[in-house]
């Protein structure tokens, strides 16, 4: 009796491991995106259902949202600030009828619940469904429409609680390393290219200093290093290839660091907080996470820093669709804002 496989054999059996891993993955987010929205609509359903009954004016509404805030969030953090328990009742009002799970996300009701008329509601809830749009696509749908038809539309606040700062850079921008201990051949110089990786790279500078800052170019004979007017707050700024989500706040990647040069890392996400893997939360947080990232063709990032636990903390950037990493290095969105204002993650002093 023989152990081993054909390798078409074992090919078929990784492939069909493969797919069953892969729907599983998908049906765990479809799982909690159905358990977020139904989570959200009894909330909202107890909040509205309360204020009803004892006949709450405006004023003590929003005392009572207040007080509900503070409460909730000292045992489970930001994601029940006032603004996202005022989504949940507004979720709610709209949707008296709950509706149907595992359609569209939570971020496609948050918009659908601005709506004020109902028959609009329920055409673009159903067009949405039908034309597979993001709530991206939603949002600017109803943006067009705003505008062009004069149609009384509320669009999600542009309010944040909190605004992160976000760092950028210039891709492909790094930094000289002199050391009299290295030996370089002629026309080369030392390159830092972060994550306490040097190279040697061919040179047109005919003299450098350490630290000065440099760009690395393609030409007919290859990658090259040539003088720049950039400056120190534009290196370490990178393209990257989403490996897998890890949590809510972290990822692994494999960062584009240069010419040849490699570098797989997990990052934490600067500034922001997820909760525990092992909870409720943490799932949902995690889930949202990936929705976001699974038809991205890449990141771009910034990062120079390790935490307490030695991963990279990172501002990343992204714009689907967009296949020029120095656009989305200018307008990609800042994933690490995105996450904070949907409420599934903390801000992390």
């Amino acid at each position: 009796m023989t152990l081993e496989l054909k390798p078409s054999d074992y090919q078929n059996l990784l492939s069909n491991i493969s797919a069953i891993y892969s729907q599983s993955q998908i049906k765990a987010q479809q799982t909690v995106n159905q358990i977020l929205i139904q989570t959200y609509w009894k909330i909202g359903k107890q909040i509205v259902s309360v204020q009803q009954k004892n006949k709450l004016r405006a004023q003590y509404g929003e005392h009572l949202l207040e007080h509900l805030s503070e409460d909730l969030m000292a045992q489970y953090g930001k994601g029940f600030s006032v603004t996202n328990l005022k989504r949940m009742r507004m979720f709610f009002t709209a949707f008296q009828i709950r509706p149907t799970l595992g359609e569209l996300s939570w971020s496609h009701y948050q918009i659908l619940s601005m709506i004020e008329s109902s028959e609009k509601r329920e055409a673009y809830e159903k067009k949405t469904i039908k034309l597979g749009w993001s709530f991206r696509e939603l949002n600017e749908q109803l943006k067009q429409s705003n505008a062009s038809r004069h149609t009384k539309i509320i669009l999600p606040e542009e309010k944040k609680i909190f605004k992160l700062q976000a760092k950028y850079g210039k891709l492909y921008t790094y930094r000289v390393k002199i050391s009299s201990k290295i030996t370089l051949p002629k026309n080369h110089i030392l390159i830092d290219f972060g994550f306490d990786v040097w190279r040697e790279v061919p040179s047109t500078l005919s003299s450098v200093k350490d630290k000065q800052i440099v760009e690395i170019r393609e030409t007919s004979k290859g990658f090259k290093a040539i003088a720049s007017i950039r400056k120190r707050k534009d290196l370490y700024f990178y393209k990257a290839y989403m490996e897998r989500v890890v949590d809510g706040d972290t990822l692994l990647v494999n960062i584009d660091a240069g010419p040849n040069v490699w570098i797989r890392k997990r990052l934490r996400l600067k500034g922001i907080n997820a909760p525990e893997l092992s909870t409720k939360a943490g799932l949902i947080a995690k889930a949202y996470l990936e929705n976001i990232l699974k038809d991205i063709p890449f990141i771009v990032l910034k990062t120079n820093q390790v935490d307490m636990y030695y991963r990279y903390i990172a501002d990343v950037f992204y714009l689907p669709e967009e296949l020029d990493p120095f656009i989305v290095g200018v307008k990609g969105t800042f994933l690490n804002q995105e996450l904070l204002d949907a409420g599934v993650v903390e801000r992390m002093e």
